[in-house]
């Protein structure tokens, strides 16, 4: 029986799919129209009906933000041969070879997870053009893995799903230092710490601590980017110590990244706990009553969202303390507390004329607004939806959200979506620019999301399915014909 014609046939059944599926893994964010949400001036981006007079253009963001949250690199799988020593003596072959198979399907998962991960790193970067990326936490599976297991963790995460990046070096950070313009930032990798890299504050200690700062940088920092004369696209940067004049007539937009693993009480480590306040008391002041400085923008960044009194979020609030025995403090937290939540907003709301909250935690993902009361400062959470702007004839003012946008300040808190499969493979974009004609920092949030992890494993399975059967069926092809050479010549000889 001649198999090459089956196999060819097989090999242009599956090519339709096969094409379909690897345009779709590979041109995603072009077929999704993923892209940084452009900068638009505060005269309307373009000519409505009835205006005097045509609006400007929008423009690219001079500062683009890669936000990526919770890929939780799983690991530590496999059985140790000690285990498999007992299940040999307990269960025979049979047992053994079912430990080995789940060890070998894991390890193929976490292979492939990896890489899907990369995937979507590399595709939204390569498409979208981002000044810089941040992962917002839970980069690791679990808090409780040991040395090893740590190192191999992290070796994957800078190896495989950020190859060719690199963390933020404490000589670019610090208090009164200023990065000129947004350029150089492309291949750092800002990493949040989250309850599964260090813990929360009941089991936050100084050698978790310590191990992820030397992997992947400090937990509590801040820079701040100076808007340069080009609005951000000069060729060369650099750092410098800012002059109070400067300070006070340059547009500037801060980072500040915020450990809130140990914010609430009770904690394991009150001394860590307390450079956690500090630090946010020294670089955001936590009085209403300072004074903001109108030319600076702040983004925080931080793991756990803020608090809702009853959330609109997937997660509820929720608190959990370990035993009295095991030292009470906080074992799990969906949601940081109401003083917490308040002293953040606060001191938000006091450092700059405009402010962004990006966080994740929440797999979900959610949007919310933070706005307070000019007569008693309290604050109150609704969800978050931006206006609207309509271009219908004789219907050209802004449609706006629920929410009274003049009734209070008010910040914008975003809980990024997992990048995970389960949860689409989500990548969040966030664009900033200052709008000279309202002298304040704006800001604009998108997200692109890849589809479950599955796509991407049936893709790749059916490339390597269509590269088989190609190279099965030209060998098998080559074999069959000398062999019907053969046979002719011998019916010639016979002949």
């Amino acid at each position: 029986m001649r198999l090459a014609p089956l196999l060819w046939q097989l090999f242009r059944f599956l090519l339709p799919p096969t094409l379909i599926g690897l345009t779709w893994i590979y041109t995603y964010p072009f077929l999704y129209d993923c892209s940084f949400p452009p900068a638009v001036p505060s005269e309307l981006a373009c000519h409505l009906p009835g205006s005097e007079q045509p609006g400007r253009a929008a423009e690219t963001a001079p500062f683009r933000l890669l936000c990526l949250a919770d890929p939780q690199l799983e690991g530590g799988s496999s059985v140790p041969d000690y285990e498999l020593e007992t299940v040999w003596r307990e269960q025979g072959a049979k047992g053994v070879a079912g430990r080995l198979g789940r060890r070998w399907r894991k390890q193929l998962d976490l292979w492939g997870n990896d890489r899907f991960l990369a995937h979507i790193y590399w595709m939204i970067s390569w498409w979208t053009g981002p000044t810089h990326t941040v992962v917002l936490g839970d980069l690791l599976g679990s808090q409780w893995i040991d040395d090893e297991e740590f190192e191999k963790r992290k070796q994957r995460f800078w190896g495989t799903v950020f190859r060719g990046s690199e963390m933020v070096s404490t000589e670019l950070i610090g208090k009164g230092s200023v990065e000129e313009g947004f350029e150089g930032w492309e291949r750092r990798i800002i990493s949040l710490a989250g309850n599964h890299d260090v813990g929360y504050a009941g089991d936050l200690d100084e050698s978790r601590l310590k191990r992820w700062e030397e992997g992947f940088g400090e937990v509590n920092w801040e820079v701040m980017f100076r808007l340069s004369e080009k609005g951000g696209s000069n060729e060369t940067t650099s750092t410098t110590v800012r002059s109070p004049l400067e300070a006070l007539s340059t547009p500037e937009l801060r980072l500040v990244v915020l450990n809130s693993m140990n914010l609430d009480s009770p904690a394991l480590h009150t001394e860590l706990q307390k450079d956690t306040w500090d630090f946010l008391s020294s670089t955001l002041p936590v009085s209403s009553l300072s004074k903001p400085l109108a030319n600076t923008g702040t983004i925080l960044l931080t793991h756990i969202p803020l608090h809702k009194t009853s959330s609109h979020c997937t997660d509820k609030p929720f608190t959990d303390h370990f035993s009295a025995t095991e030292g009470g403090g906080i074992r799990e937290q969906n949601l940081l507390s109401s003083s917490s939540s308040e002293a953040v907003l606060n001191g938000l709301m006091a450092a700059g004329s405009s402010a962004l909250i990006l966080d994740g935690h929440d797999h979900e993902g959610c949007d919310t607004f933070h706005y307070s009361h000019p007569e008693t400062s309290d604050w109150t959470t609704e969800p978050f939806f931006r206006p609207r702007l309509s271009l219908r004839p004789n219907n050209t003012h802004l449609q706006h959200s629920p929410i009274d946008w003049d009734r209070g300040n008010g910040i914008r808190e975003i809980t990024v979506r997992s990048m995970m499969g389960e949860f689409l493979g989500n990548a969040g974009l966030l664009s900033a620019w200052w709008d000279a004609g309202e002298e304040k920092w704006k800001f604009e949030y998108e997200s692109c999301a890849f589809g479950v992890q599955h796509i991407w494993w049936a893709g790749h399975v059916l490339a390597l399915m269509e590269g088989s059967l190609g190279l099965a069926a030209l060998v098998r092809g080559e074999l069959e014909g000398r062999r019907t050479k053969a046979e002719l010549g011998r019916e010639k000889k016979a002949q």
